[in-house]
This record gives C-alpha cells, sequence and structure tokens, in this order.
C-alpha cells in the first residue's frame, strides 16, 4: 500500500503595523556558562527597531562583571561587544552566578544556576527501505478555493533518530534538555520539518534513563531513488527552566525576540551542560 505524507506549506509572514510605536534600543546579552569549562565570552549589543534593515549594533566600552559563589570576576573587551574574563576560574555543576552589564547609562542583570553536565549514552538511526510520497499543499490558499488547491508531489524518506542519555540524580534540582537533530546538508526547509519532529524541548524526570526519537526528511525525486548518505549531528542540551523558555520561543513567528532572563534588558545569559555527537547514515 502506498503511503502518503500530506505536508501544508504554512507561509508564516511576520507583519508589523505602522501604528505601533518604535521601541527605545535596550542592551542584549548573551552567554552560557557550562560545568567543567571557564567562564564564558558575554556578547553585548544594542536591540534594534523591529522593522529596521539591520542586525543588532555590538556595543563598546561596556562594564561587564560576574559574582560566581560569591567571587567577582571582571571582563575585559577583546572586540567590539565581545567580552573575556580576566580569571580563569573553572565553574562546576551547582554554582550560581549572576553577571551585570553597565553600557551608555543602562544596566543590565542576569543569573542562573550551573546544571549537572550531560553525557549521550547511545543513538540509534533508523532508516526506511523506500521513500514515502509527500504532497506539498500551499496553505495560504486553504479555504479560497479547497477543489483547486495547487501542490507538488515529490518523495522523502523519514529517518528515525533515538538517542539515550541519563537524567541528574534526584537532588540536583529540576531541569529540562532541549534535543535536536541537524542534518550536514541542508535538505528539507524548516516549513516540512514543522511536520516531523527534529527538535524537542522536555522536562527531565530526576535519576532516571531517557531517551527521545525524533525524525527528519531526506528528499529524494523518484521513488527508486536510494537515500543519499549524509551525516547528521545529534545534540542534547541541558538547562534550566530559562533556557527551556528561550529554547521553545526561539522559533516563534509571533514574537519578536525569543523569551530571555535579562532584567533591565534582553537576552539570556544561563548556565547550560551540553553533549553531541555526529553519525554517518547510509
Amino acid at each position: 500500500m502506498t503511503r502518503a505524507l500530506i505536508i501544508l506549506l504554512a507561509l508564516t509572514a511576520v507583519v508589523a503595523c505602522d501604528t505601533v510605536p518604535s521601541q527605545p534600543e535596550a542592551l542584549v546579552l548573551e552567554g552560557y556558562v557550562q560545568p567543567g569549562q571557564p567562564l564564558p565570552g558575554i556578547r553585548v549589543s544594542r536591540s534594534v527597531p523591529l522593522r529596521a534593515d539591520r542586525s543588532p549594533e555590538p556595543v563598546a566600552g561596556a562594564s561587564v562583571s560576574t559574582i560566581i559563589n560569591g567571587r567577582i570576576v571582571s571582563f575585559a573587551e577583546q572586540a567590539p561587544g565581545w567580552y573575556l574574563p580576566l580569571d580563569s576560574t573553572v565553574v562546576q555543576t551547582g554554582d550560581g552566578f549572576s553577571v551585570q552589564v553597565t553600557a551608555e547609562g543602562r544596566t543590565a542583570r542576569a543569573s542562573g544556576e550551573v546544571p549537572p553536565r550531560l553525557r549521550l549514552d547511545s543513538v540509534r538511526v533508523n532508516t526506511p527501505a523506500e521513500p514515502i510520497a509527500a504532497v506539498l499543499l500551499d496553505s495560504l490558499v486553504v479555504g479560497l478555493d479547497s477543489l483547486a488547491l495547487p501542490a507538488r508531489s515529490g518523495f522523502i524518506y523519514p529517518v528515525e533518530v533515538t538517542v539515550w542519555w541519563q537524567a541528574p540524580p534526584a537532588l540536583a534540582g529540576n531541569f529540562w534538555v532541549e534535543t535536536s537533530i541537524q542534518p550536514e546538508a541542508a535538505f528539507s526547509s524548516s516549513l516540512i520539518d514543522f511536520f516531523l519532529r527534529p527538535r524537542s524541548v522536555l522536562e527531565e524526570p530526576a535519576g532516571q534513563a531517557l531517551s527521545w526519537t525524533g525524525i527528519y526528511a531526506v528528499p529524494v525525486a523518484g521513488r527508486e531513488d536510494p537515500m543519499p548518505e549524509h551525516q547528521i549531528r545529534v545534540a542534547a542540551v541541558r538547562g534550566t527552566v530559562d533556557y527551556a523558555r528561550f529554547a521553545l520561543s526561539r522559533d516563534q513567528a509571533d514574537r519578536r525576540e525569543p523569551e530571555g532572563n535579562v532584567l533591565g534588558g534582553a537576552g539570556i545569559i544561563t548556565g547550560i551542560a551540553l553533549d553531541s555527537t555526529r553519525v554517518y547514515v547510509r
């Protein structure tokens, strides 16, 4: 029996109303603190208006410092908007930290906790013997004339990838994990991936062996075409609820920017633990 995967191509556009007043520029901070590593560099930029045709601008001359375990660590500017610590302190699991950035008469702050280390135990890849038909419909015209929907057909190999890792001990706290599959070659669009499962954010039950199964698509021109050999990167990132909110909101089309944890500004400075591996798929 021929199986068909019906995929609606949801073409999403973010439209800003001209009547919305422009927002004042804000400091935007970014940094990720990892266990077993020195304090990271911190990127400082300024936000731009929603409809501005330019990227966030780096902020030079900022005063940047971190307090970790009651100890103050100062940062020095290495390049415009890029600040590195003047201390080689190695961060440990459970360390609490706070960051303060002052620039252009404004101050932004963020704080967080360093999660336990994460290690991927194993990865399994399941590839189908043959591709399945994929009918791609343009959802912009759905409802206008449902009997005359423009469509194009093709074939995809839906590839399942399962990854296992160990959850942190029960006393370590509550953490979340973002799991993802990223082919080295960009086979399918994010619109196709939306209907599959190449990424997920889930809360970790403590003290258990955990697994997650994701699916990504490898398109081919015809039913007889073999799946091209390729590599994928499988990754897992552990963080607190601050990182979970950031990861869940990162691709939301109705948001100007992901949800962060910076007070007096925007962006994210949080503790994470990550592990990744590359797998050859044939």
